[in-house]
């Protein structure tokens, strides 16, 4: 797009960006859009996407898990009463790299 002689990049439905210049964004006092530099998005590529491991993406598919075991777990307890499930025991292991 062109405006007032400069040439701006669209970016209404988000994107990367890998150059120095101007850019047209469509935030919106109810809808703000926010930017990251490159070192905050590969934190947030690595750190809370990633595949890895250690990612907060990962770690709540593991504590997912964790809860659906649980959840299939108390639905085997007989020892219920009107205010809920009386566990005697528990286990949960859990691994913090």
């Amino acid at each position: 797009m062109r405006q007032n002689g400069f040439k701006f990049t669209k970016y209404s439905e988000g994107g990367s960006v890998g150059y120095t210049g101007l850019a047209m964004v469509h935030g919106t006092p109810t809808r703000p859009e926010y930017f990251l530099d490159a070192e905050e998005t590969q934190m947030w590529k690595h750190d809370i996407l990633g595949g890895n491991s250690s990612s907060l993406t990962s770690r709540l598919l593991a504590f997912r898990e964790i809860l659906n075991g649980i959840e299939s777990a108390s639905s085997h307890i007989n020892n219920s009463t009107d205010n809920g499930v009386i566990i005697e025991k528990a286990e949960v292991n859990v691994d913090v790299a």
